[in-house]
């Protein structure tokens, strides 16, 4: 018997299972994958290393330097959890039912029981069906961003998909001297950015033929098959990325056997991050609310408060989504787009910054004028500063004593920002 079992330990998992141990409860974790997680192994912070370095020594160095990095920080992540009791069960989890007041878990053969569960199992890459694609990947044409990591350097490569990480993906090979296709399904790239930064960081970054309104019909060989707006294209290249785009990883657990809700292939949860059963709740990309590691560690924290019997939700206005792909940044709250799609009525500022070390770029979104709703930044460390104004954001703070316009951008950046 133990207090909690965790299904999954990256980011989410970890966080939760090291809060509720230091809580005092007994606590299981069962990892079919890595140690700490995709944010650890395969997103964010490898290439924030790589991109970082990229250009300044050689290409097997940079990643061989990421590689050990990762393993430092993969071993202090587990001996962490070592240190604070986490039963850590290497094995693909599944929940088998009720026994009295507690869930049955099944792993490796062994049954566990528990009387909650957190189920963290993140995400996984979304391959498209595309004709030619099964065995491409089984050749090892196609990969997904973390293949890109360690693999050798390409002359040429595609980039399926116009998301941040896809985009993450092209900028580390340009980066690197490659000629790179990034295939759009519309005319923008970072659509779930604002598209204030978007632009910014499209003009900024060079090196990559962004592919507008774009599809790959079918893979054969080396070449590549695209539809186009402006008609049929053939592309011959020695590597595609594909899976920049994730899907939930909740399959095979038999979640739904056991009445637990899924849409779309993700596990719903409320704002309290509990699911439709009692004393099981979901964080992390399982269930698709945030899709980023601190996002992960918000909801973790909440579901722990809730298990230890408080009452806490998840301010997910107010998480911060940082990225790096050549030009750092960070992005918290509504966008432009998202405001007026909520029947806000946004009144935004847009400066560039200069005399740092980078060119950098901001924007602010204000609901009418009187509370900052969504801050949007690009270049020299808006990732420490994007903090500041979650925390703005999330207490209410009135600016309405700043006027619209140029004031904002001259009184609020400078104010907000300390520039």
């Amino acid at each position: 018997m133990t207090d909690l079992t965790v299904l999954g330990g990256g980011a989410a998992g970890s966080r939760a299972a090291i809060l509720a141990a230091k809580a005092g409860l007994s606590v299981t974790m069962i990892e079919c994958g890595e140690s700490g997680g995709g944010a650890l192994h395969e997103s964010y912070w490898p290439y924030r290393k790589l991109l970082s370095d990229a250009g300044s020594q050689a290409h097997d160095k940079v990643v061989k330097s990421a590689a050990k990095e990762t393993k430092i920080l993969s071993d202090l992540h587990e001996k962490t959890l070592s240190s604070l009791g986490v039963d850590v069960i290497n094995g693909a989890g599944r929940i088998d039912g009720l026994k009295g007041r507690n869930y049955k878990i099944e792993v490796n053969g062994v049954r566990i029981e528990t009387p909650r569960v957190l189920i963290a199992t993140g995400s996984m890459p979304f391959i498209p069906d595309i004709p030619g694609i099964d065995t491409s990947i089984s050749n090892g044409f196609v990969i997904t961003p973390k293949e890109v990591l360690y693999s050798k350097l390409p002359r040429r490569v595609v980039v399926i998909g116009g998301n941040i990480r896809a985009l993450q993906v092209a900028a580390w090979f340009a980066a690197n001297r490659a000629a790179v296709i990034l295939t759009l399904p519309g005319n923008s790239v970072a659509a779930e950015l604002d598209s204030g930064v978007a632009l910014w960081l499209r003009h900024n970054l060079r090196g990559i033929e962004y592919l507008e309104h774009s599809d790959i019909t079918a893979i054969n060989g080396q070449r590549v098959k695209l539809s186009t707006h402006a008609g049929r294209r053939s592309v011959e290249c020695d590597k595609v990325v594909a899976g920049a785009k994730r899907a939930p990883a909740a399959r095979g657990m038999g979640l739904g056997d056991i009445g637990i809700v899924i849409e779309d292939g993700a596990v719903v949860t409320d704002q309290r991050c509990r699911t439709h059963l009692p004393d099981v709740y979901a964080a992390g990309d399982v269930n698709m609310r945030t899709l980023s590691a601190y996002g992960a560690f918000a909801e973790a924290e909440v579901c722990v408060a809730n298990i230890l019997g408080k009452h806490e939700t998840v301010a997910y206005r107010a998480i911060p989504r940082i990225f790096n792909c050549g030009a750092a940044g960070a992005s918290v709250g509504e966008t432009e787009e998202s405001a007026r799609a909520i029947g806000l009525k946004p009144i935004c500022a847009e400066a560039k910054i200069l005399g740092r070390a980078e060119e950098g770029f901001v924007k602010l979104v204000t609901d009418g004028g009187k509370r900052l709703i969504g801050a949007h930044l690009c270049g020299w460390g808006g990732e420490e500063i994007i903090w500041e104004l979650a925390a703005m954001m999330d207490s209410d703070i009135n600016i309405s004593g700043l006027r619209p316009g140029s004031v904002i951008a001259e009184t609020a950046v400078r104010a907000i920002l300390n520039l």
